[in-house]
């Protein structure tokens, strides 16, 4: 006799989930997480911070330093000190500085990072400059004997991630690269539930971002809304540091680095790469094989390079996998997040999480057959009060909790996921274990950023031996 299918019911009961659904009820699926450890203050990381900008003044916030860029937040990392501060603009350097200064003696300033890195009492480093650089100061931190947070994407092109792998290889050094959606509890719920099975086997994902105004024109405020800074206010040839081409001083491409591929790889790197993630935490994918892209800039014009319109198509035919990301520049309609599509089940994740059995589905057939479960509704639907609390407020944070980047709710409260991830790099690096975004992970991300612009700016499908990252051949 065979063993029955389960029901909604057994689903739920078995992973502990309320049958209303809307309690959520965290770590229920993955087991309870490890508090984060709390230091004394007389025992505290000495840690720099290079490009204390737009979102180096959000990390700064999560720090405990908040500044008049990034608002004060009553959950904080204790057992931090920022000790210096690196920026090629005057203005950013000087509000930095100030923040820190009305919570300990002022830092030491710096424009040039090496000239930071020079310095022997830096425990950790944290990168948040434009992404073109990410790489090579990670890579100059590690070599001076510095643990690293860099922001995503880790690198610019495959070049720069070989090299920086190398070194932290060679060096021994901790990397936790900035993909906080992995502290989002509701992610590692959806991990949980692939891993027992119950959407079967993922062949597709798709991910989507939409988003409009300011933030989809790639304004700065200090652009927008003028006056732009002095020129000499900024070390545009610092700035450049010899890796970007030379060119002469333009303050659009300097604060809105974003829109022109000198910089960086446009949204690719940007919010492909923070999507790819999500699904290589949650499903697993390894290297891609390769990645077809199109789009362009059908929207906002002017000097812009990278696209405002972008879909882009990467195969991992290792994992079984194909994964779609689409991102529009000029609409904000829609729910972001994550679609997988398994052999048994169909699951989304964004401010929510809700799971639908597949109408042919083995696993859930007796069930289906008898009604006790139905393919149009949910058999798991989880809310996070987190995110819901951001869907009653601005539209910023709505958007952020589409994208599970905003506050998660666990077992022992709210927390930002930003704020969470800070927190796991900082107790790596007092343990010497293993962050949650180590480089090793997040090379997936990043290799597929790299070939879906490449892709992009070639009209073409682009492998891994086209941008240079050939697996290494097997021994026989």
């Amino acid at each position: 006799m065979s063993k029955p299918s389960p029901t909604r019911r057994d689903v739920l009961r078995d992973a502990g989930l309320s049958l209303a659904g809307a309690a959520f009820l965290p770590s229920v699926l993955t087991g309870s997480r490890p508090k984060l450890g709390r230091w004394r203050i007389d025992d505290a990381l000495r840690v720099g911070i290079v490009g204390p900008g737009r979102r180096g003044s959000n990390l700064m916030a999560r720090m405990g330093y908040p500044s008049e860029l990034a608002n004060a937040t009553d959950q904080t990392i204790s057992g931090v000190e920022l000790v210096a501060v690196c920026d090629t603009f005057l203005g950013n350097l000087r509000t930095a500085s100030d923040a820190v200064s009305k919570v300990h003696d002022r830092p030491t300033e710096y424009r040039d990072y090496r000239l930071m890195l020079e310095r022997e009492d830096l425990d950790a480093v944290v990168v948040a400059t434009p992404d073109f650089s990410h790489a090579p100061i990670a890579q100059a931190a590690v070599e001076a004997g510095c643990d690293v947070y860099v922001e995503k994407c880790a690198a610019n092109t495959a070049d720069q991630l070989r090299s920086l792998e190398a070194a932290v290889a060679k060096h021994g050094r901790i990397v936790q690269v900035g993909y906080q959606l992995r502290e989002n509890e509701l992610y590692r719920q959806a991990k949980a539930i692939v891993e027992r099975g119950w959407i079967g086997e993922v062949r597709l994902a798709r991910m989507e971002v939409h988003r409009h105004g300011s933030n989809g024109a790639l304004r700065h405020p200090l652009l927008e809304y003028g006056p732009a800074p002095e020129r000499a206010d900024v070390e545009w040839e610092l700035f450049l540091a010899g890796i970007a081409p030379e060119r002469e001083y333009d303050a659009e491409r300097y604060f809105e680095w974003r829109k022109f591929w000198d910089y960086g790889n446009g949204v690719c790197g940007d919010n492909q790469s923070h999507s790819v993630d999500a699904i290589e935490f949650v499903v697993g994918l390894g290297l891609p094989a390769s990645a077809t892209a199109s789009g362009g800039v059908y929207h906002w014009g002017g000097a812009r390079e990278t696209p405002d319109v972008l879909s882009a198509n990467v195969e991992y035919p290792d994992a079984g996998i194909s994964v779609n990301y689409m991102q529009t520049d000029s609409n904000s309609f829609g729910v972001p997040g994550t679609w997988l599509y398994g052999s048994e089940g169909t699951m989304h994740v964004s401010w929510e999480l809700e799971v639908y059995p597949d109408r042919f589905s083995e696993r859930y057939a007796d069930s289906l057959e008898e009604g006790k479960l139905d393919p149009r509704r949910p058999m798991i639907h989880l809310k996070d009060p987190a995110a819901a609390k951001a869907m009653e407020g601005k539209a910023s944070e709505l958007w952020l909790a589409g994208r599970g980047a905003g506050g998660t709710t666990r077992s022992d409260g709210t927390f930002d996921t930003t704020r969470l991830h800070l927190e796991n790099f900082f107790t790596s690096v007092r343990e010497r274990s293993t962050p949650t975004a180590p480089l090793e992970v997040a090379r997936t991300s990043t290799i597929a950023a790299i070939m879906s612009a490449e892709s992009y700016r070639t009209g073409r499908r682009v492998t891994l031996e086209d941008v240079g990252f050939a697996p290494e051949p097997t021994g026989g």
